[in-house]
């Protein structure tokens, strides 16, 4: 597993000791002077324009003794130093302190227009170095209209200087770097994948995806070196470099194939320019029925068209071999034999609304591409061995790759349309809950999809010559219900955009949509998208003007967003936090501008740039003290043995304490006792549902328990009422009595009065029991 170090030099990270989540600054991450590169490997991969934007973050110009700025690019960076490079390698990689290095213009800072006595700086060549660097001068002449040459005099000098436009530019404002301007890290590699961790351009994607400037392999220390010009590159790497590490064997083989694939596709164009043209290409086994159609079909049909000499076919590796004349007709042919199956990743969301009511939508898409099956691959399929992407299913296309492409654009266009409605709801969701802060919001209104009854047939595309250029021209009825929407402005933009058609109007005398185009291909594709164009209408103009009533509401709200609160005194050491942990983790939410805090009224004042941040700082900040009223009979059920439930509820809650209020008379006479919650406003919101939820769970179970002993007192009441009557047995009490009253109270007597009695109740048949 590898492990990541970091060189983050940021003034949260001098100001405060560094804790166990925090990055460690280090300065032995940087290179040594006179660094001696990787080697470059054999595999060469082209420069993309992502790859130069990101090489332009690192270019610097560097002062030298003579008074000249020289560009250069940053290699390495240490704690007051960076390591510089320079093009050609006309000085050797040096290290150069912050002060005398600065950031190259950039196009936006540049100006093309100068006037006389106007400070400059000129392209020279100063002693002793050989290159060209910049120096400060003042132009004392103009030649020219444009002008083409200028008179310069550099500044502590009194030589006059003639240079070309190209050698001059404004000044360069920018100043001189500082440890927030560079960030390095390095990161381990795996034993296992050096040997190709140390290929030319094979982390180039991961460059790209975590926004780096430079990601290079240095072998010394068997690590990626990492120099950037954010500092959350460091944790988008924590996410990627384990996957890139994990890819990388496969990533290496996939451009050594690329390569090979390379030099045999310019074999075979040298073949193909020497001999008759042919072409050649696999089908796999099981689609080979599907290429060559019933009885033969597919096959006669290629053979019929004009230019084709013939077609070969080796069943046993699904190789077909087309001889043509020409290259026009061996494409032909090619579009009619070449099947495959291809797949395409569905997000898990939208599976529902892409396979439409009764296969609706999907069966549509099967229609107009003319695909021969589209099959969803499910998560208990172990056979198909294509890669899943998480939150996505594949769906795989049966069919020519002609059909497969016009599959996937139809999909696609949809997909688009159910990504971009998402967007929108969530920004309509987010502008009715802004309209009491007036916060100006960006909308995704900007999309537009739909879908046809009436279908237009490729013959009915018109085509005229105008100056030159062949502009092609198909009007698509519209349906009658959709006639009202189809003449917004601007609700056909996204369809225009998407077919690539220079023109889409709604004509409303002939009630058709009229669509030009340059390429007979794009009006084509208009013709397959119109029916879902207009199905979708009515939606996107309802859409339109939701969002338009919405944002009148929106007025003039461009002004920084302010919170303002105030924490009770006793409240303030927790609301700032130990060495004032939370105000720092608060200024470190993007968009966030200015915290401010009056330790005397204990009023906090919240500054930003998107409302999502301030409420987010003030959850972090904003702590209170608040009672919850808990009946005298359950609180100590709520509390719990060993304070075990109210401990249970201040971890899952994040509350600071949660105590009973002793000295509050006034609600213990009403029969209740106070419980106070120390924490913030999110967190005590969370302990008193937790409390609820328990006292509604105590008080159904004492509701059991009292309805439960209600019964056994009913039954108790039901056993004595129904026992029998013994109508003599008060008599005898009474007259037990009658004989206690006349004194006779020796033993003899009242062993004969019980025996008296025993006879009589078995003479009347009677048992007391």
């Amino acid at each position: 597993m590898w492990s990541l170090t970091l060189s983050l030099y940021t003034y949260a990270l001098s100001a405060s000791a560094p804790s166990p989540k925090t990055p460690h600054r280090c300065s032995d991450t940087a290179p040594a002077t006179n660094r001696t590169p990787p080697t470059p490997p054999t595999i060469q991969t082209s420069t993309s324009d992502d790859e130069s934007s990101a090489m332009d973050d690192l270019k610097v110009e560097v002062l030298f003794e003579n008074g000249a700025y020289y560009e250069g690019f940053v290699t390495g960076v240490m704690k007051n130093e960076v390591v510089v490079s320079f093009p050609d390698d006309w000085y050797p990689e040096t290290k150069f302190n912050y002060d005398n290095v600065r950031l190259s213009l950039s196009d936006e800072q540049c100006s093309t227009e100068f006037i006389d006595k106007q400070e400059i700086e000129v392209k020279l060549v100063r002693k002793p170095h050989p290159c060209y660097g910049w120096v400060k001068a003042v132009i004392k002449m103009i030649s020219g209209n444009p002008p083409s040459q200028f008179v310069v005099q550099c500044f502590n000098s009194t030589v006059l200087e003639i240079v070309s436009p190209d050698k001059i530019r404004c000044i360069n404002i920018n100043s001189h770097i500082n440890r927030n301007t560079f960030y390095t890290f390095d990161i381990d590699v795996p034993e296992d994948v050096r040997e190709f961790a140390k290929m030319y351009g094979i982390h180039n994607n991961l460059q790209k995806a975590i926004g780096a400037s430079l990601v290079f392999y240095n072998p010394d220390k068997s690590m990626l070196s990492v120099i950037t010009r954010s500092p959350l590159t460091s944790e988008k790497a924590l996410m990627l470099t384990d996957m890139h590490f994990r890819n990388l064997k496969q990533n290496v083989t996939v451009l050594m194939e690329t390569e090979n694939l390379v030099q045999h596709l310019d074999n075979f164009k040298l073949k193909f320019a020497s001999s008759s043209y042919t072409d050649e290409f696999n089908v796999c086994k099981h689609l080979i029925g599907l290429a060559i159609g019933a009885h033969g079909t597919n096959i006669k049909q290629a053979r019929k068209i004009e230019g084709i000499t013939n077609i070969e076919l080796d069943k046993n590796t699904g190789v077909f071999k087309i001889y043509g004349e020409n290259l026009d007709a061996i494409k032909k042919a090619r579009e009619i034999l070449e099947y495959r199956e291809e797949y395409f990743q569905v997000p898990r969301d939208f599976i529902g609304k892409v396979i439409g009511k009764n296969s609706r939508n999907i069966q549509d898409i099967i229609d107009k591409s003319r695909v021969k099956k589209v099959q969803i691959v499910g998560d208990d399929d172990t056979q198909s061995t294509i890669a899943r992407e998480e939150g996505k299913v594949p769906f795989k296309f049966v069919g020519t790759v002609e059909n497969i492409r016009n599959a996937k654009f139809l999909l696609d266009y949809h997909l688009d349309h159910l990504k971009k409605l998402k967007i929108f709801n969530q920004d309509m969701t987010g502008i009715k809950q802004q309209l009491h802060s007036k916060q100006l919001s960006q909308s995704a209104v900007q999309y537009f999809n739909s879908t046809v009854t009436e279908i237009v047939s490729s013959d009915k595309i018109n085509f005229s010559n105008i100056n030159g250029d062949t502009l092609y021209t198909v009007d698509i009825p519209v349906p009658e219900d959709v006639r009202e929407s189809a003449q917004i402005a601007g609700i056909h933009k996204n369809l225009q955009e998407t077919i690539g058609a220079s023109l889409v109007l709604y004509n409303p005398d002939q009630s058709v949509l009229s669509v030009v185009c340059s390429s007979l291909f794009n009006s084509k594709r208009a013709l397959m998208l119109a029916d879902m164009h207009f199905r979708n209408l009515n939606q996107n103009s309802m859409v339109l003007m939701k969002h338009e009533n919405l944002m009148e509401l929106l007025e003039n709200s461009k002004s920084p967003f302010i919170a303002e609160f105030n924490v009770h005194y006793d409240l303030m050491g927790l609301a700032i936090g130990a060495h004032h942990i939370n105000i720092k983790q608060a200024r470190r939410i993007d968009g966030i501008t200015s915290i401010e805090l009056d330790k005397d009224t204990g009023c906090f004042k919240i500054y930003g740039e998107k409302k999502d941040a301030v409420m987010k700082a003030r959850g972090i900040l904003e702590y209170r003290e608040e009672y919850f009223k808990v009946p005298r009979e359950f609180i100590g059920k709520v509390i719990g043995k060993n304070k075990r439930n109210i401990i249970d509820i201040i971890e899952k809650s994040g509350v600071h304490t949660i105590e009973t209020d002793d000295d509050n008379e006034l609600h213990r006479k009403k029969g209740h006792v106070p419980l106070i919650i120390v924490g913030t406003v999110g967190c005590i919101a969370e302990a008193k549902i937790l409390i609820k939820h328990h006292l509604e769970h105590l008080k159904v179970l004492d509701q059991n328990r009292k309805e439960k002993q209600m019964e056994k007192v009913n039954d108790l009441h039901s056993i004595r009422s129904n026992r029998p009557a013994i109508p003599h047995a008060t008599m005898q009490r009474k007259n037990n009595r009658e004989h206690m009253n006349d004194g006779q109270s020796n033993s003899i007597g009242r062993k004969s009065r019980r025996r008296t009695s025993d006879t009589d109740q078995e003479e009347s048949g009677c048992i007391i029991s």
